[in-house]
């Protein structure tokens, strides 16, 4: 597993709840998950190196993650709390290095689509990426947002799911009160939230979280609207919706 919280940023404001997100999804995995401490990859305050490090770059897939995977046994689960940014060129989505400068962020950031190019060259039983963060550029002042053009290699296979914390050009807000990203906050709720296990069969899927965080009653976007004045609605995509997270006793 990955999990990555960037709070502390050289070149624009900080995302404050970041490692509070990491730390307790850190928590979840080893305590809920039974993922073992030694499996987890756990990064504050990533620079572009450690991105290179852990997923591969462009020129060579093979990171930290890529050689610790076991073929075919391993399940991969990868965390992100912190800036995204949409290049102003060429439209495509990045994550922010805490010292990057997102006005050049087609050079300094980390691109999502090698991301999930090298995500899709993993021989991983399953893979699962969970993003709280906007791609849509709240991160610069007086620009209109923007949609993120991108061709996500990872969604097409049969092993992936990637849940996102927005769409298309929305923000991600926070839960003050909670002292979490919102979406990370419901993410973790719905896991001790025994409704969100619809069918009551005890196990649940990523399509009864999905369900749970985006109930318009209950979920994030009606409190993104209630505390915050915005639309959210948080986003799966990958054809491993039935995949099981948690299995409860």
């Amino acid at each position: 597993a990955v999990v990555i919280g960037n709070r502390d940023y050289k070149n624009t404001k900080n995302v404050d709840y970041a490692l509070n997100d990491a730390e307790s999804i850190k928590m979840y995995l080893t305590g809920v998950l039974g993922y073992r401490e030694g499996n987890i990859f756990y990064m504050a305050n990533a620079t572009k190196g450690d991105f290179d490090l852990l997923f591969g770059s462009k020129d060579n897939h093979k990171g930290k993650l890529f050689n610790a995977v076991k073929p075919g046994k391993s399940d991969v689960f990868i965390f992100y709390s912190g800036h995204g940014a949409p290049g102003l060129k060429n439209h495509k989505g990045y994550f922010v290095p805490v010292e990057a400068d997102p006005n050049y962020v087609e050079l300094s950031g980390s691109p999502l689509d090698v991301f999930y190019e090298n995500l899709s060259r993993l021989p991983a039983r399953s893979i699962t990426v969970v993003l709280e963060a906007c791609f849509s550029g709240a991160i610069f002042e007086g620009i209109s947002p923007l949609v993120v053009q991108m061709d996500n290699p990872a969604v097409r296979l049969d092993n992936a799911v990637v849940l996102s914390s927005s769409s298309g050009s929305q923000v991600s807000s926070w839960y003050d009160e909670k002292k979490h990203g919102m979406f990370t906050y419901f993410f973790l709720k719905s896991m001790h939230d025994r409704k969100s296990d619809v069918d009551r069969d005890g196990n649940l899927t990523f399509d009864e979280i999905y369900r749970y965080i985006s109930d318009k009653t209950e979920g994030i976007p009606y409190y993104a609207r209630r505390l915050h004045g915005v639309e959210q609605d948080p986003t799966i995509e990958g054809s491993y919706r039935g995949k099981v997270l948690v299995q409860y006793q």
